[in-house]
């Protein structure tokens, strides 16, 4: 899998450098994302694809926005195992994600060290 786990660079870019901004952008998500991640493999769990497939999209969308690249692009993959009714695989690839996720957010608590 390609890219960063964090474009810090690039989320400051897009804030103009208010690093107060990016410290709320990343709290939110990692407050966020907990309950995102229940009700995906709730869905899941229950074989409603097409409602996880929107949630991984909503996750997706907020990981880009974020600049989050590998965590995007498993929930990417989480998107369109279910768009295919892969519930199965979409729910063995959540472990892939939180993986991702836990990574970032040690990228993220880090991130004072390197600014």
């Amino acid at each position: 899998m390609s890219g960063s786990v964090f474009d810090l660079q690039g989320l400051c870019d897009r804030v103009a450098g208010r690093l107060d901004l990016v410290d709320e952008l990343v709290q939110m998500l990692l407050t966020q994302y907990p309950r995102d991640r229940n009700q995906l493999v709730d869905l899941l769990e229950r074989g409603n694809a097409s409602g996880a497939r929107e949630v991984a999209h909503r996750v997706k969308g907020q990981l880009q926005t974020l600049g989050v690249n590998r965590a995007a692009e498993q929930a990417r993959q989480i998107e369109y195992l279910s768009r295919d009714g892969r519930v199965d695989l979409a729910l063995a690839a959540v472990g892939d994600l939180d993986r991702e996720i836990r990574r970032f957010e040690e990228t993220a608590a880090a991130r004072n060290d390197v600014v």
